[in-house]
């Protein structure tokens, strides 16, 4: 039999809604533990990786609004995210992420 799988869809904005639920999923299952598989799209990937590395979700929260502040998305206008996405994602899951992220997500 196949073990349960979370899917997450792609969602833009609605990735913190999805890791409210991550936060409380980890809270009361192990999701590293190879039982629950999890899969995502866009924004769903990011909350299947987050979770399956029981990624402290306050914490990534929180180094979310240092990072766009550091960059000054919200005070660029219709330009916010633009041309600084990638290397803020990019430091973002750096930093959250463990070293086996990638063993423990395949």
């Amino acid at each position: 039999m196949l073990p349960p799988t979370i899917v997450y869809p792609g969602g833009g904005i609605f990735f913190w809604w999805q890791a409210g639920c991550v936060a409380g999923l980890t809270r009361r299952f192990d999701l590293r533990s190879g039982h629950v598989k999890a899969v995502g799209a866009s924004a769903g990937a990011l909350s299947a990786a987050l979770g399956t590395c029981h990624c402290d979700m306050d914490r990534a929260l929180s180094r979310a609004i240092a990072l766009t502040d550091e960059a000054g998305c919200f005070s660029r206008g219709v330009w916010g995210l633009y041309g600084v996405w990638g290397d803020m994602i990019t430091t973002w899951l750096d930093d959250l992420l463990p070293d086996d992220a990638a063993e423990a997500c395949r």
